[in-house]
């Protein structure tokens, strides 16, 4: 997103000041992948579990559902839930028809889910859940105010600037200010550098982009 900064020229000696650091959250995205398989006619179905879809947040709430599975003679059934393979999280009741459970990192997740009914039990049906890092968006980063001298050359920092996945970054400075024109040579570059021609308070933002 753009970082903004004030630059206030006096004829006084260049000094620089460094902003606080910034902290980013992770969030995950998840995808479900199962399908509903029913066994064969006459023994009990075990239905397809169900998940929400779309960005997560880490120690999100996952919910498995197997509430549609049935009986043949529509007798009460009993769950029972076992995870398979994938980061170890602990379902909130491995034998309600839906549990949930807390997740904190991406991973493919693979769990087993049995219906019974009085001495019957269903084939075992397979859940798989994806869990995916999101791509998120680069960062700007600069002085938050810096100070120059009319008539010297003055430079503002945005190397500092990251990208979470460690793409390449591309830099894009504009000025804020009436009367301030960046030289164009200057406002791709990591480091932008100008020379202020009199005194004032003068803004100019900072836009890093990566190739996706």
């Amino acid at each position: 997103m753009p970082k903004r900064l004030q630059a206030r020229v006096a004829p006084c000696s260049s000094r620089r000041r460094r902003g606080p650091g910034f902290a980013f959250a992770l969030l995950w995205s998840l995808i479900l992948l199962a399908s509903a398989v029913p066994a064969g006619e006459g023994s009990l179905r075990p239905a397809s579990s169900k998940g929400r879809s779309g960005p997560t947040i880490p120690s999100t709430l996952i919910e498995l559902d197997g509430s549609i599975s049935s009986s043949p003679d529509g007798a009460e059934l009993g769950y029972q839930w076992r995870q398979l393979s994938g980061p170890d999280v602990t379902l909130s009741d491995p034998t309600a028809a839906k549990p949930y459970f807390r997740t904190s990192e991406p991973g493919t997740y693979v769990f087993e889910l049995v219906v019974t009914a009085d001495d019957l039990a269903s084939e075992p049906h397979i859940v798989q859940l994806e869990i995916e890092a999101e791509n998120l968006p680069p960062v700007a980063k600069t002085p938050r105010e810096i100070s120059g001298q009319v008539g010297k050359v003055l430079e503002v920092d945005g190397s500092d600037s990251f990208d979470p996945e460690g793409e390449e970054l591309f830099y894009r400075w504009r000025s804020l200010s009436p009367g301030l024109e960046l030289p164009s040579d200057e406002v791709t570059n990591p480091v932008l550098t100008f020379e202020p021609t009199e005194e004032g308070v003068y803004e100019v933002e900072l836009v890093v982009l990566t190739a996706s």
